[in-house]
């Protein structure tokens, strides 16, 4: 069995997996209020808004509309989420907390062992930042509606949507890719994911857009 992650442009989301297997099973895609076929059209509408230079909205086949920068590469964003013995990510109109430091020691937020352990091959070790490569601005970049700049620790001016400064992942490697990380809402004990920032669905009020896994 394997589990992908689709998008879709119905009002109203329905999935199988609230179902019995054996009525999921049964399901054609025809059945389904969701589904849509690779050689689909028909794309999910957006209200467009004020952008900065060089960001884009790029249509991807897993997340639907998102931003990405001037290459085309997926922006992501990088809440912070309480986990076992502390909280990791950004802090909502706050600093990047994804820098360029190797990390050598094992800190202990979701490990049963106490933090203050020395990783293996530390050595061979990324920076969150090399992973995580940020959304760099120009220096005469200026704020305009949701998007504002954050300093990083280098003097380095990065972009931030909403509050949350902004990265691309080393896993996309061209438009459309979001790999990086997920509009669904994770688990308890899953670690803490980016997600891909994107603009406001075009539906009525009282509506949303919702990615969910469905059976394929």
């Amino acid at each position: 069995m394997r589990f992908i992650k689709c998008f879709t442009v119905a009002l109203l989301v329905v999935s199988t997996s609230t179902m019995p297997d054996a009525d999921a099973a049964s399901l054609t895609p025809g059945e389904t209020n969701y589904w849509q076929s690779a050689e689909g059209t028909e794309k999910e509408a957006y209200i467009e808004e004020l952008i900065p230079p060089g960001v884009q909205v790029v249509v991807s086949p897993l997340d639907g509309p998102v931003y990405a920068d001037e290459h085309g590469l997926t922006l992501y964003k990088w809440p912070l989420i309480p986990l076992r013995n502390g909280s990791l990510g950004d802090r909502e109109d706050g600093p990047s907390n994804c820098t360029d430091e190797v990390l050598r020691v094992e800190v202990g937020f979701m490990s049963p062992y106490p933090a203050g352990l020395i990783l293996p091959y530390a050595d061979q070790g990324v920076t969150c930042a090399q992973v995580w490569p940020p959304a760099l601005a120009p220096e005469d970049a200026e704020e305009v509606g949701k998007w504002t700049l954050v300093e990083r620790k280098n003097g380095a001016k990065q972009w931030a949507y909403d509050g949350f400064p902004l990265y691309t992942s080393n896993l996309d490697k061209k438009p459309g890719d979001v790999l990086g990380g997920t509009k669904i809402q994770s688990g308890v004990d899953s670690g803490v994911v980016r997600v891909p920032v994107r603009p406001r669905a075009d539906v009525a009020p009282g509506f949303k857009v919702l990615s969910s896994t469905t059976r394929g």
